[in-house]
């Protein structure tokens, strides 16, 4: 237990006592009082390196009345618990994980949006947002990087612009880092305007609610025409002459049976149905008109159909090419702004007077935006006053421009919580404008430890990615700008990946897939996140980023290197587990998920036990030990550690392998796994090479993304599994890029049986694993078939791949000397560089 623990579990009386006199502010960033001893680092110079083994799980606030949208309507930020549904910024369904505890922040403030609407946060509260910079180069170079002009990138959430180019006369240009960043409100605060003149940060918008379609009453289109233009006890509607005919027509093509057309000295003309009063009725909608809870989230199209029907009848084009609605029923405008904000427009709400003659009839309801994903309209004549827009326009539609802040002090600090969800930008929709938000540390605190106590000294932060490095270690929600008070809290330089003190001490963030990074600087300490994730593939000079990382850390008395990671099988970390018995210079730390169950929510314990427990992973992911070979597994660390190698030959014949995911949960994994072979006409003497892993959580439109970009890197097929959902499958990758070969495989055994010829090529030594890849490997090594709970979408990736290789080439697939020029039909494999 932390001292704090042991605190809180005294009476009260001699908890006053102990904590009297002692500045509560100060204790909550005492990381000494907080933190477990097992997360606690020797203060002296005894150790030079540590390793902080742990499980999953070891180790920012909007006010708790936010609305916040979800598949069945809407909620508030302090009524969320694990498990509930919500959306990301795609507007698919993603689910909470943890809703954290309440609590009073020290800074707050109200942001307001372009629309109108506000959401207030507090100082260290997470947003992902587009600088005046970032998208002024976004637009100048657009359709230099292969991107419209017409609107934001679709992964905006994580889209970063290119760092050079090659301009017409062959010359490398270098240009500064742009794109989304993911910033505190304090961030947006501090550099709220461009030049102190005009708005800084954009939140571009939301993609439309996907929801599934739902049973209704009444065809959506003909209940927003009825909710505008139809008379309140009967199902007639009326309308201008000039629209009888076109409305009887759409009328009928929506399954209404129209019994007369007439003219109505008083009201125009008069389209008469019959039955569609009864269908009215079960929708509730008779004699009081209103939006039945049901359509506002049916799904996408018929929230359209919905929209064009209030539009039709009540809504108007002007020639600029702006929209509106205009109404005294406040509850059918109000449906109208859900309605196009729920379909990624950006509509503002206005109050007035209506007034006729000179008479007031009280409050009117105007709702304005210009249309840039749809058509808000079925009417012809409508449509016709509809124009294109000019790109600067419609990329000025697609956002919310943050247009003011206000500090919110003193007594006035609401109550917050912050929640964190599984979607894969870690973020979720909140406020009445669904406005996109931002969802280790032991490590980032010693982090800080280092910086302060020692002025002026130069540090190093190495994670397996830049954006691991950026987003977790820097910006997380334990990140290392939220465990500082604002009075310590450094400077984040994002174009120089640098962190600045006010004392002086700096640190520069680096990433493992660029050892050569490391080469030059020098440190006297160093923060390595998830080393077992590494993949160790080394530099020209055969310098792993590990290798220079330790290298590098050499100044100072005593310099230190904390590593941080979940244990996975790696030879790196067999490595650096035997040399902690042998050097008394290096600390181990271990840590399980259990240790912070105090801190998890339910929701989450549930979840990561309902993975793992009762695996024999369980002991590796949950408590943070370090596996032996596991008892019943296909693969054994010698069939895989012996054969690794740091380069490639040339002239392989590679695929993509593909265990598709068909469902739209975001949690589900697509297995995608990059393989390649020699090219033999002899299948048997074929020599295999798994090289990249590339494996993504999300549902087919996230995953097939993934795989193009696979298939376009590598100039490769796809060998896609279609046992599931086969015309999804192609659909959903020549959706993105209809010039990528897909080839199907269908499984007609089990798993293990389908993997029995691929393990059998390791144990002929014919597979080869390019560097280290251990998220895959931590599957093949703990897979048991007929015990393991989860799909081991890795490793059927994996199968898919090298059997179309090695084991039995697919129908009109060949991979061998068919595809060579040499007389022979074989390519000549150069020696392979070992392990």
């Amino acid at each position: 237990m932390s001292l704090a623990q042991q605190i809180a579990a005294l009476d009260p009386e001699t908890r006053e006592k102990l904590l009297a006199g002692i500045d509560s502010d100060s204790l909550l960033y005492d990381w000494r009082f907080w933190g477990r001893p097992n997360q606690l680092l020797p203060d002296d110079d005894s150790w030079h390196l540590a390793l902080l083994l742990a499980g999953r799980g070891y180790g920012k606030g909007l006010v708790l009345d936010t609305p916040v949208p979800t598949p069945t309507g809407w909620t508030t930020m302090g009524e969320l618990k694990a498990g509930d549904e919500v959306f990301d910024e795609q507007g698919r369904v993603c689910r909470v994980l943890i809703a954290h505890d309440e609590y009073v922040p020290e800074k707050a403030y109200r942001l307001t949006f372009s629309d109108g609407t506000h959401i207030d946060a507090c100082d260290l509260h997470q947003w992902v947002t587009w600088t005046y910079r970032d998208k002024k180069q976004y637009l100048r170079h657009a359709e230099r990087d292969g991107h419209s002009r017409m609107g934001y990138p679709e992964d905006w959430a994580s889209w970063a612009g290119a760092t050079s180019y090659t301009d017409k006369h062959g010359h490398e240009i270098e240009t500064k880092p742009y794109g989304s960043g993911i910033r505190i409100t304090q961030d947006i605060v501090d550099t709220f305007t461009h030049r102190g003149e005009r708005p800084n940060h954009s939140i571009p918008l939301a993609g439309a609610l996907q929801t599934p379609e739902a049973d209704l009453a009444v065809d959506p289109w003909v209940l927003g025409m009825w909710l505008g233009d139809g008379s309140r006890s009967s199902g007639d509607f009326t309308c201008a002459a000039s629209d009888s005919a076109w409305l009887a027509e759409t009328l009928m093509a929506s399954g209404c049976n129209v019994s007369r057309i007439r003219p109505d000295e008083n009201r125009g003309w008069t389209v008469g149905t019959k039955g569609l009063k009864v269908q009215l009725r079960e929708a509730g909608v008779v004699d009081s008109k209103h939006v039945p809870d049901i359509y506002m989230r049916a799904s996408e199209s018929q929230r359209l159909a919905l929209l064009q029907g209030l539009m039709d009848s009540d809504g108007f084009c002007d020639k600029r090419g702006s929209v509106e609605f205009c109404n005294t029923n406040k509850g059918l405008a109000l449906a109208v702004l859900e309605l196009a904000r729920s379909l990624s427009e950006r509509p503002v709400l206005a109050v007035g007077r209506a007034t006729l003659n000179g008479k007031d009839y009280g409050e009117k309801y105007r709702v304005t935006w210009r249309p840039s994903k749809h058509i808000p309209f079925k009417l012809p004549r409508k449509i016709s006053r509809l124009h294109n827009l000019p790109a600067a326009r419609v990329f000025v539609s697609r956002q919310r421009v943050i247009t003011s802040f206000t500090e919110i002090t003193g007594a006035e600090i609401p109550v917050m919580r912050c929640i964190t969800v599984d979607s894969p930008n870690s973020m979720y929709l909140a406020g009445e404008g669904m406005i996109p938000t931002h969802n280790t540390r032991a490590g980032c605190e010693w982090v800080r430890e280092m910086a302060i106590s020692k002025p002026g000294s130069r540090g190093a932060i190495v994670a397996r990615t830049t954006a691991d490095a950026r987003d977790t270690l820097v910006q997380g929600e334990s990140g290392i700008l939220a465990v500082h008070p604002p009075s310590e809290r450094p400077e984040w330089e994002p174009s120089k990946r640098r962190l600045v003190w006010p004392n002086g001490s700096t640190a520069i963030l680096y990433t493992a897939d660029a050892p050569d990074q490391l080469r030059g600087p020098q440190q006297e300490w160093a923060l390595a996140d998830e080393v077992a994730t590494w993949s160790y593939v080394p530099d020209a000079s055969g310098l792993t980023a590990w290798d220079n990382l330790r290298v590098s850390t050499r100044l100072g008395k005593n310099p230190k290197i904390v590593a941080m990671t979940t244990p996975k099988r790696t030879p790196f970390l067999r490595e650096l587990l035997e040399l902690v018995e042998k050097d008394d210079g290096i600390i181990l730390r271990r840590g399980s998920t259990m240790d912070n169950a105090g801190n998890l929510s339910q929701g989450y314990l549930d979840t990561i036990l309902g993975l793992y427990e009762g695996t024999s992973l369980a002991r590796q992911e949950l408590y943070g030990e370090m596996l032996d070979n596991v008892e019943g597994t296909m693969w054994q660390d010698d069939l895989i550690d012996p054969l690794r190698v740091s380069q490639l030959p040339s002239g392989l014949s590679i695929v993509v392998g593909v265990d598709p995911s068909v469902s739209e949960n975001p949690r589900d994994e697509c297995g995608i796994v990059v393989v390649g072979s020699t090219r033999e006409r002899q299948i048997h003497k074929r020599q295999g090479f798994v090289i990249e892993d590339a494996s993504v959580h999300g549902s087919p439109g996230v995953w097939s993304r993934r795989v193009v970009a696979m298939a376009n890197k590598y100039r490769a097929p796809i060998v896609a599994e279609v046992n599931q959902g086969g015309a999804l499958v192609r659909s959903a990758i020549h959706g993105i890029d209809p010039t990528v070969r897909v080839i199907d495989v269908r499984a007609h055994v089990g798993k293990a049986l389908r993997a029995e010829p691929v393990v059998l090529a390791y144990e002929q030594l014919r597979v080869h694993h390019l560097g280290i890849l251990p998220d895959l490997e931590s599957q093949m090594l703990g897979w048991v078939p007929g015990e393991s709970k989860r799909s081991p979408d890795r490793i059927d990736a994996l199968v898919h791949g090298l059997s179309a290789l090695l084991v039995k080439q697919p129908p009109g697939f060949s991979a061998g000397g068919m595809r060579t020029r040499s007389a022979s039909g074989n390519v000549p494999t150069p020696p392979i560089r070992r392990w």
